[in-house]
């Protein structure tokens, strides 16, 4: 069997990690508009007449990050801003 530990710096992966360094998201609001534009972003890399936009997007894996993770970090930074 072979068991991987993907975590990094304290969180569950890499991606999920990336989100919270690059947006640094302080409201649920906030995951929200994030969630729908990489959503965006990847769609407009996918359809894209370039190669190198369409190997990006193919790159990008959005089902790997974990919201629920980053909503929990939220909301313990709302509560503390209460």
């Amino acid at each position: 069997m072979n068991t991987t530990d993907n975590t990094y710096n304290g969180w569950t992966n890499r991606s999920t990690w990336l989100i919270n360094v690059w947006y640094e998201p302080t409201y649920k609001s906030d995951l929200d508009w994030i969630k729908d534009e990489l959503e965006q972003k990847v769609a407009d890399l996918a359809n894209s007449e370039l190669v190198t936009d369409k190997i990006l997007a193919d790159m990008i894996n959005l089902q790997e990050i974990d919201w629920d993770e980053l909503k929990e970090h939220v909301e313990i930074y709302e509560e503390a801003l209460a």
